[in-house]
């Protein structure tokens, strides 16, 4: 009786435990089960993700895109010039008192060459002085034609203005300082011919 209650219980403890495996063996699989799930909602937000992130590259790749057309307007309208600027004063004024202030000083080197009035280091002087000036009368001029083609600076239509009203100001200066370099010489070959004549 005692063995027939041991086997008793031996095949209920042993019943118990197979099924205790396929109950632990269907937990466990249900388990996986729900990890599959999960990670199948995982897949599917990473690839969501990955479409929201290539959507949002695509969006700066035109916006950048955009934006470089936008700069590339902006650059080329910085090369162009505007044909306002072209009437401008202070353009004929530059071109006018460049001819007039070399034309002057050529004058008056001639003049000089063939008086009497000035020694020859002053005649050098004038000399070199009209090299200089012709030198930066052609800078000037070639800086005025610069900033009034297209496509040789990029400036906008103030900073041309600017820098022409500028050149306008130092032709003005140059100008001036020629004129009066002019009416000292005359002046001085002047006190020395009534020096000569006995005049004071």
């Amino acid at each position: 009786m005692m063995m027939g209650v041991l086997i008793g219980c031996g095949t209920g403890a042993g019943a118990q435990g197979i099924g205790g495996i396929f109950s632990q063996g269907g937990t466990i699989l249900k388990e996986y089960a729900r990890q599959i799930v999960a990670l199948h909602a995982l897949i599917s937000e990473t690839e969501k993700g990955y479409h929201i992130m290539e959507n949002g590259l695509n969006d700066i790749g035109r916006i950048n895109g955009d934006e470089f057309a936008l700069h590339g307007s902006f650059f080329s309208a910085l090369r162009a010039v505007n044909p306002t600027l072209i009437g401008m004063p202070a353009v004929q004024e530059v071109k006018d008192l460049e001819g007039k202030m070399l034309q002057d000083l050529s004058t008056a080197s001639q003049r000089w060459k063939q008086g009497v009035g000035l020694t020859t280091g002053e005649l050098t002087l004038a000399g070199d002085l009209q090299s200089n000036v012709s030198e930066r009368g052609a800078g000037m001029l070639r800086e005025l034609e610069d900033l009034l083609t297209s496509d040789r600076l990029e400036m906008t239509d103030g900073q041309r203005m600017a820098r022409i009203q500028d050149l306008a100001k130092r032709v003005r200066e140059l100008y001036a300082f020629v004129e009066l370099f002019i009416t000292r010489m005359e002046g001085l070959i002047a006190a020395r011919g009534r020096g000569k004549r006995g005049e004071f």
